[in-house]
């Protein structure tokens, strides 16, 4: 194992676990961060990341599945002791490293889908011990369901109360935007209902590929909190983070009955996006390529190409008029901060707000990822002020 070390390059915020792969060491502060809202913890991280060779998707395949493994035998026997506090917490770490364990595997292979199952199993076996109200949902859509989760706000929370729809992009699943952000909304006094849209996580796995009118899946979404009683239709927001910040801007413009948006990583063109990684070439473009061609549902790299031409906010962005909020690192290797700006000048809002983390500084990577206590000061502190004004 190559030492960890303070960065360089600045490109990760903090530091790079393996200096030589900047998408490894991204993935590996992932979940290190996650620590802080008990989706993981270091030291069983550093155990299995000391000895992974570089690159290698099977040996890290294989290290985070054993290790999820081993926890989630464990919470069962906390569980059947009674123990239902240490069970919870230990069912939570589970699932996410079945989350991790998944990522670098083809989504053809059928591990991968297994692992979706072993992540939601986990899941769902924490919640049923939270104190809070986390459950799974199925919301209606154009004849099936999308699913995901509704994570109730804390107890004595007034009602009816402000909601939140949040999602993420190409990978970051319904289960995971608990610990991305559904945990602080709840904490906050927020309902939030966290979708695996189109495309995304157990949706994708059942078929549901992804659209670039993401409205549609979003306004279901609100239909299904703005029926419930304890939520105020007038104070229904919504964020998007990484890909799920281009969904987020659609949704802004067509949605009316969002209150405010939250872009949590700006993407224009979906389209540049990924011409840019495969004209970049290396490991990085070959996970996207084949990620994109599942997601949307597609065969070749030439069909998903022409599919992605219709992913752009040319043309839309000037639509969105809601208060809107685009938080952006200038370091982003995914999603280079100039679309970050071209989005904020070209949204119509009278309302709007572009916090960028600077280079070298936490927050400076791909959707904070680097930085979680940060990112929740700032997007949940900003759609409290707009629910008060």
């Amino acid at each position: 194992m190559t030492a960890t070390r303070t960065t360089t390059s600045d490109v990760l915020g903090a530091y790079e676990y393996w200096p030589e792969d900047p998408f490894w060491s991204f993935q590996f502060i992932r979940m290190v961060e996650q620590a802080c809202v008990g989706a993981a913890d270091f030291a069983e991280l550093h155990m299995v990341a000391k000895d992974l060779p570089v690159g290698d998707g099977e040996a890290w395949y294989a290290g985070f599945k054993a290790l999820a493994e081993k926890l989630e035998a464990k919470a069962a026997t906390a569980a059947d002791g009674g123990h239902l506090v240490s069970a919870r917490d230990t069912w939570l770490r589970a699932s996410n490293y079945y989350r991790s364990a998944g990522f670098f595997l083809s989504p053809a292979d059928e591990r991968h889908g297994e692992a979706v199952v072993a992540r939601r199993r986990s899941f769902q076996a924490a919640g049923r011990l939270s104190p809070a109200d986390i459950e799974p949902v199925e919301i209606p859509y154009e004849g099936t369901t999308i699913p995901g989760y509704r994570f109730g706000p804390v107890a004595g929370s007034p009602q009816p109360g402000p909601a939140a729809v949040i999602f993420g992009g190409t990978d970051a699943v319904a289960e995971e935007m608990y610990f991305f952000l559904g945990r602080a909304l709840s904490e906050r006094g927020f309902t939030a209902v966290a979708i695996d849209g189109p495309g995304q996580g157990e949706a994708l796995r059942r078929g549901i590929h992804s659209r670039h009118d993401f409205e549609v899946p979003v306004g279901a979404a609100v239909d299904y909190l703005v029926a419930r009683d304890d939520v105020d239709p007038q104070q229904v927001v919504l964020v998007g983070q990484s890909l799920g910040g281009y969904y987020a801007a659609r949704a802004a413009a067509f949605e009316t009955r969002l209150r405010a948006s939250v872009i949590w990583g700006a993407v224009y063109s979906v389209h540049q996006g990924i011409a840019e990684h495969l004209a970049a070439g290396g490991p990085t473009a070959d996970h996207f390529a084949e990620q994109f061609q599942r997601i949307v549902g597609v065969g070749s790299l030439d069909e998903l190409m022409s599919r992605l031409e219709a992913y752009t906010l040319d043309g839309v962005a000037e639509r969105i008029r809601m208060p809107t909020l685009i938080v952006h690192g200038e370091a982003d290797l995914l999603s280079p901060i100039p679309a970050a700006y071209r989005l904020f000048e070209e949204i119509s809002s009278e309302t709007k707000d572009l916090i960028v983390y600077p280079t070298g500084q936490p927050g400076c990577t791909h959707c904070q990822v680097d930085a979680l206590p940060l990112v929740h000061f700032d997007i949940c502190n900003w759609l409290e002020r707009q629910l008060r004004a």
